[in-house]
């Protein structure tokens, strides 16, 4: 594999962090790094986002339409401090047969500066990572749009019809 990052693009609502978390269960066995994101829903209506430690030792409610905060992300409060102690403890480029998941890359690291940090350290890595990143270019995470750029960095684009697919194609890169 030349790129060692592998990122994952896709409208809004199409199942990029359940691809993901589907995976991750494929790679069971495999030390996985980072961060996945769940979304939160009343009904119809998205509430909010938790933000969850791949290895299970840290996560909460990320972003919440009634949480009170200096940052907002649109019409979510967000829990910066959470963001930015997950990022910091999980995408350290410390294990050299560990996957580093990153979901997502978009607001979090423009409003953290030792996010950013840790997140394009990993980046420009060896370490293998799989990340998602928004997909429409609005002017509000041109960080994400740079990542999207590299020249070290695959595109995987998230369809109705490729999605299920895309579960064993990603996992099977990294089996072996």
């Amino acid at each position: 594999m030349t790129a060692t990052n592998l990122i994952v693009i896709g409208p809004s609502g199409i199942g990029k962090s359940m691809l993901l978390a589907r995976v991750a269960e494929r790679l069971a066995g495999r030390t996985i790094r980072g961060f996945n994101s769940a979304s939160m829903w009343d009904g119809d209506r998205r509430i909010g986002w938790r933000l969850d430690a791949c290895d299970g030792s840290d996560g909460g409610v990320f972003a919440h339409r009634d949480m009170t905060s200096e940052t907002r992300m649109g019409s979510y409060g967000t829990d910066r401090a959470l963001y930015k102690r997950i990022v910091l403890a999980q995408l350290v480029p410390i294990d050299t047969n560990a996957i580093y998941f990153i979901d997502e890359i978009g607001f979090g690291p423009e409003s953290s500066p030792p996010a950013y940090e840790a997140t394009v350290a990993l980046l420009d890595s060896p370490a293998q990572v799989i990340a998602i990143a928004r997909y429409r270019d609005d002017g509000r995470t041109p960080f994400a749009e740079a990542v999207k750029c590299r020249p070290d960095a695959e595109l995987i684009e998230v369809s109705l019809d490729n999605r299920e697919a895309l579960v064993d194609q990603i996992a099977g890169r990294f089996l072996h």
